[in-house]
């Protein structure tokens, strides 16, 4: 028999057709043809909810970069918390610290800093890394320590934690901050105050936690250093030996161009300054100013392509500066 309507169709036996394997046998002894199954829809997602499926995740070790290193421990001779801040120019990103007071009350206060990231966190590691490699140094830590240690498991601990600081990584911070407790940066020196138990401590160099261990009052150390100010930007020229540093691109990229302008005038089709503006988009006035640097002295330049140039020599300075003809005065003009 058969019966119409949602129920699957009955048929006897006779009916069905011999070895059709699209009717199941009943223990009623009749074979049951089933009704095609309804694929239920997926459910129709918001515009929202369709953008976050497809949208990329960003919170993973390859796409997050690090922050500001020093945040949270930076301060300027005022006791002012120098706070992390970025600003973006031609598509670049540029990182400060600036005194906190520059962001809440003016950013024309004269006594506040605002202080390149990149290079004053190069400048930091390089003087933690000299500190911790100053056997002196360990020497009268290891004796501290409550025990005292022995001074070459003080060095070996030291050199770990050196290593611990070089890497760019999340290690890296938490070891900064374990040994650091301050860095004040004030006119003619930086301060730091480290705790010593963290670089060769035994809690420091085994993750362990400090409870129960003797408190260390920290140690200060003052680096000499000379403060330039260019406006309200400030740059660290730290005595002694001081970290390499990349090459500025600004000044890189305005040395390009007064050498291709150069070729311009003496073996290309222009023949006028004028010409040449017009050849590469760039003002006559501006033109004026960067062609002279095809005439630097040679030994300024290989410092400005190895980045050893004088801290306050910038793109926007040298082009500025009348510079004489003869090298040797341009020599004494910069200080190299």
């Amino acid at each position: 028999m058969k019966k119409n309507g949602g129920a699957p169709t009955l048929i006897s036996e006779l009916e069905a057709p011999a070895g059709s394997a699209a009717y199941h046998l009943t223990r009623a002894g009749c074979f049951v043809r089933p009704q095609p199954r309804l694929r239920r829809s997926p459910p129709r997602r918001g515009p929202v909810r369709a953008l976050k499926g497809q949208a990329p995740n960003r919170r993973n070790g390859s796409n997050v970069r690090h922050g500001h290193l020093l945040t949270g421990f930076l301060f300027d001779d005022t006791g002012d918390r120098l706070s992390p801040v970025f600003t973006v120019k031609d598509g670049k990103r540029y990182r400060y610290y600036i005194s906190n007071r520059l962001e809440t009350t003016t950013r024309s206060d004269p006594s506040g800093w605002r202080l390149p990231a990149d290079e004053l966190e190069r400048t930091v590691l390089h003087q933690l890394d000299t500190m911790l490699r100053d056997d002196v140094r360990l020497s009268k830590w290891a004796g501290m320590m409550v025990p005292a240690i022995l001074v070459h498991t003080a060095i070996a601990r030291a050199e770990a934690f050196r290593d611990a600081l070089q890497t760019s990584s999340p290690e890296q911070a938490k070891s900064l901050r374990r040994l650091v407790r301050a860095i004040h940066v004030k006119p003619g020196q930086m301060v730091f105050e480290v705790d010593p138990r963290a670089a060769i401590g035994e809690a420091g160099n085994t993750g362990s936690d400090d409870a129960g261990q003797p408190e260390v009052d920290p140690v200060t150390i003052s680096v000499p250093m000379t403060l330039r100010r260019r406006g309200a930007e400030a740059k660290l020229v730290l005595e002694g030996q001081s970290p390499s540093r990349k090459p500025d691109d600004g000044l890189v990229e305005a040395l390009a161009k007064a050498h291709v302008m150069l070729g311009m005038l003496t073996d290309g089709p222009a023949r006028t300054i004028a010409e040449v503006a017009n050849e590469t988009a760039v003002h006559v006035a501006d033109v004026s100013r960067i062609l002279p640097l095809a005439f630097l002295a040679p030994k300024i330049t290989d410092a400005i392509l190895r980045g050893r140039q004088p801290v306050e020599l910038t793109a926007r300075a040298l082009m500025r500066e009348d510079l004489p003809h003869l090298w040797t005065y341009q020599l004494q003009q910069f200080g190299i």
